[in-house]
């Protein structure tokens, strides 16, 4: 059970170099292979996830545009509900109250139904 967890502790502290007598990790050799491929700036964003799965993390940039996207579909989605909402309240005769409360509802409803069609990791604002 102790080398077991040696094992484990080797593996998730891939940012030191290889140990003398002690073959490289995945990650430590994926690092090298990613290094050599798409160069050393990518190579230090090589992340594993908790499945063991690799990924190369984005910049802070390329996090805030993705965000920044993201907000402002989901401003769009409130603005396009509201339009609806205003068209049915003049065509239908909806009370303010009822107006008021679709209104309120969008601001949940938007996110839901944006998450819904980008489910799985996929968003408009993924760099």
């Amino acid at each position: 059970m102790g080398d077991h967890n040696v094992l484990m502790m080797r593996q998730a502290d891939a940012a030191t170099a290889p140990l003398a007598g002690r073959p490289p990790t995945r990650l430590e050799m994926a690092k090298a292979e990613t290094e050599r491929v798409l160069g050393r700036r990518a190579a230090q964003r090589l992340a594993a996830f908790d499945d063991g799965g690799l990924y190369i993390r984005a910049g802070e940039w390329r996090r805030f545009l993705a965000w920044l996207i993201d907000f402002v579909v989901y401003l769009l989605g409130v603005a396009v509900g509201i339009v609806a909402v205003s068209l049915v309240r003049v065509t239908s005769g909806l009370s303010d109250e009822a107006v008021t409360v679709c209104a309120l509802a969008l601001l949940v409803v938007v996110p839901v139904l944006y998450g819904l069609f980008f489910s799985g990791g996929r968003a408009l604002g993924e760099c």
